[in-house]
């Protein structure tokens, strides 16, 4: 018969690390915890992963207990955003592990450690800030777009009007035309006056979500042209917000948590669809009425805004170091306009177009 071990012959107790069926990798990823029964999202960062589980370490303390159900969210890139459901199964004073309830695929596995980039602590900007990004980076963006879109107006009219379906059609284009050029310099003044007097309202501080409505949604419907001309402005803005939507959701969220507005707010300024609302009241200043000739209008300004909406992203991310892709889940209670739409190589040939 067999001896049973001597207490000097008992095997030792194993450390966790031992005890885990695979081996866990160093590494510095951002991702998105979403808590069982709450809809609140923490960004947090991954230090280590394995094929069973992670440690992640979290912005702010969890209020999640050992044993609770959890989702991690983690992105290869924005076409591939992975839901991870997992158990807590520790806790730390900087961070939570995790258990997967599945073991990760080898090849997602793999994808994660390569995409092992240096940690770019991710600050997310008060309204103070976003104040300061708004009336800088924003403005110059906003100034830069008005610059390359007022030059080019012309080349857009006489475009529409070699296509025009009469003499009159025509004729009242080369008018609209001949007004606007014109009227640039006022077209330009009250362009960057709209800009800035949006900037003050969304950051005023006494600003409520009641009161926050788009002037632009309460349009008469007995009024024809007027509706049909904002039907066309939010089309033409919809389309760029859909292009970038990866990005804008997000950034509306930061911007919509910082400043304490509701989710059915005035969109910030360096929005597009905030951008179209002052080419419409610049429109109206200079007595551009026609809603044909103010249509091509707003396909004119796409072309200028559309890349510069990209340059305003990238800056915003670059400024304060987060990439706004990971926060999609966290601003998935903003919806978006529209639903996305297959991309080109240039979205833009796709609708613009008088």
């Amino acid at each position: 018969m067999q001896e049973s071990p001597s207490v000097s012959q008992a095997p030792s107790v194993k450390s966790d690390s031992e005890r885990r069926r695979s081996p866990r990798y160093p590494i510095q990823l951002q991702a998105i915890l979403e808590l069982p029964d709450s809809t609140d999202k923490l960004p947090c960062v991954v230090l280590n992963l394995s094929r069973q589980g992670m440690f992640l370490k979290l912005s702010s303390p969890s209020q999640a207990s050992v044993n609770s159900k959890l989702t991690v969210v983690i992105a290869i890139d924005r076409e591939a955003v992975h839901r991870l459901p997992a158990e807590l199964v520790r806790t730390t004073d900087i961070g939570i592990g995790v258990k997967f309830d599945y073991p990760l695929p080898l090849a997602l596995f793999e994808a994660l450690l390569a995409k092992n980039l240096p940690l770019r602590q991710p600050q997310f900007p008060d309204s103070s800030q976003l104040s300061e990004f708004v009336l800088n980076q924003g403005k110059t963006i906003f100034k830069a777009t008005v610059s390359n879109f007022l030059p080019n107006l012309e080349r857009h009219f006489l475009r529409a009007a070699e296509t025009a379906k009469s003499n009159a059609e025509q004729t009242a284009l080369f008018e609209v035309n001949h007004v606007l050029q014109r009227q640039q310099a006022q077209l330009n003044s009250e362009l960057e006056n709209c800009f800035l007097r949006k900037a003050q309202a969304y950051f005023s501080p006494d600003i409520r979500p009641e009161q926050s409505k788009p002037t632009a949604h309460r349009l008469s419907l007995l009024d024809q042209s007027d509706f049909e001309d904002w039907l066309n402005l939010t089309e033409t803005a919809t389309r760029i917000e859909v292009a970038y939507q990866d990005k804008l959701q997000p950034l509306r969220y930061l911007f919509t948590m910082a400043c304490r507005h509701g989710s059915d707010s005035i969109p910030p300024p360096i929005f597009p669809i905030a951008q179209y609302e002052c080419l419409r009241t610049a429109l109206d200043q200079v007595g551009v009425k026609d809603v044909q000739a103010r249509k091509i209008v707003y396909l004119a300004f796409a072309e200028a805004l559309y890349p510069n909406v990209q340059i305003m992203l990238a800056q915003f991310e670059q400024r304060y170091q987060i990439d706004l892709i990971f926060l999609t889940a966290a601003s998935s209670r903003i919806s978006c306009p529209a639903q996305p739409m297959r991309r080109s190589l240039n979205p833009l040939t796709m609708w613009l177009t008088p």
